[in-house]
């Protein structure tokens, strides 16, 4: 459906046939019982085509997520062949759609940029695990290696016990320690509450990462913070498992991944939201997950989950106004009323100022808090968030 080694068939189905209908059997079911195929192994699927050339506007049927119990009731969606082609002219993808889940997709997609519009290179890593193994240090160096598992939203995990020779890869650790890369975990379960988990790399500082690592540079670095947002957002979770299905996060998926338009003001009001999660995170990061201090931390652990939904938020909006303005939800307006502070423009006690601001947009009374709260009311919220 979506996988790189099926990409001819994809393009062979989609330009020289006419689909009829495609129905899809996951590996597991959501009930074990169900399974379709007892001695199958892998996510199947069936697909039925007539050997014709597709008319511009032929429209075929697709069911996803089945079992044997959904055959009996199948829940489909219609599709153009011809909006495939025009979605997907690299991969030919066919997304793993659920009724109204196409239009959504065809919306954003349609009125967004791919992200390799913004890269400037992207790599599985610095180097090969496997191969090169004979680089690794059994004493302490000054270059860390970094793996996918030290990799999570908005969070680089530094707390490494591998390190590597010093003198392995000298130009690459000379970029790293110059240059911030954006960064993910290249395997993920697909199961997992987020697929998605990037975070942004430090400067001057020594260190090379693994293959289980997604590593891209952006070519302008004033994008990170926003492209960071966006890549860590439940929206674009959603969109990337429409088209992913296995455990792996490839290259050429993360590049296919739209990127809305957005003016400078909005584009600054997530950047400053980012950087004071990235601010909260690196200072709760040694709490630990239970007793005294933990609870000491309880408010500064609320502060920062409700900073990560108000971005999650806009940038919902970014992809979505016109559906959530029908259901009268708005956050950019208000977040630029609040006219936010850049993290590094505030003075003295950064955590005390953040306290402010959060029991400010906090405030039950707020809009903010109050359209947070009910958007997922929305039935097009509902679609993302998997509550239909």
């Amino acid at each position: 459906m979506c996988d790189l080694s099926a990409q001819f068939t994809r393009e062979l189905l989609l330009k020289r046939t006419q689909l009829i209908s495609i129905i899809e059997f996951p590996k597991i079911p959501e009930n074990s019982e169900e399974k379709v195929f007892d001695s199958v192994l892998q996510g199947t699927c069936i697909v039925l085509f007539s050997k014709s050339e597709p008319s511009e506007n032929h429209k075929f049927i697709i069911s996803s997520d089945n079992s044997s119990k959904s055959m009996e009731d199948l829940q489909v969606s219609t599709i153009c062949q011809r909006d495939l082609l025009n979605l997907y002219p690299v991969g030919f993808f066919i997304p793993l759609v659920k009724p109204f889940e196409f239009n959504i997709l065809r919306k954003v997609i349609k009125d967004s940029k791919k992200l390799k519009e913004f890269i400037v290179e992207i790599s599985q890593g610095d180097f090969n695990l496997t191969s090169h193994k004979q680089n690794f240090s059994n004493e302490i160096t000054p270059v860390k290696l970094y793996r996918g598992k030290n990799i999570h939203r908005f969070y680089l995990d530094k707390n490494t016990n591998e390190f590597l020779d010093i003198n392995f890869k000298t130009e690459q650790q000379a970029k790293n320690i110059k240059l911030n890369y954006l960064v993910s975990q290249n395997i993920t379960g697909t199961v997992d509450k987020f697929r998605l988990h990037f975070a942004l790399t430090p400067t001057n500082e020594r260190f090379l990462f693994g293959h289980t690592v997604n590593k891209m540079l952006l070519k302008e670095s004033a994008n990170n913070l926003f492209i960071l947002g966006l890549l860590n957002s439940s929206i674009l979770d959603w969109i990337f498992r429409k088209t992913s299905t296995n455990n792996h996060v490839n290259s050429y998926e993360i590049e296919e991944l739209p990127i809305p338009t957005a003016t400078v003001a909005e584009q600054k009001a997530i950047e400053t939201l980012v950087g004071y999660v990235l601010h909260l995170t690196a200072d709760l990061k040694d709490i630990p997950s239970s007793g005294k201090e933990f609870m000491a931390s309880a408010d500064d652990q609320l502060m920062l989950s409700y900073f990560e939904q108000i971005i999650d938020a806009a940038v919902m909006e970014l992809y979505l106004p016109e559906e959530l303005h029908a259901g009268d939800k708005y956050f950019m307006r208000h977040l630029l009323q609040e006219n936010l502070p850049n993290i590094d423009k505030i003075k003295g006690d950064k955590i005390t100022e953040l306290r402010v601001i959060f029991r400010r947009l906090f405030d039950r009374d707020h809009p903010i808090r109050n359209n947070i709260y009910f958007l997922g009311n929305l039935d097009i919220v509902k679609i993302i968030r998997g509550q239909t």
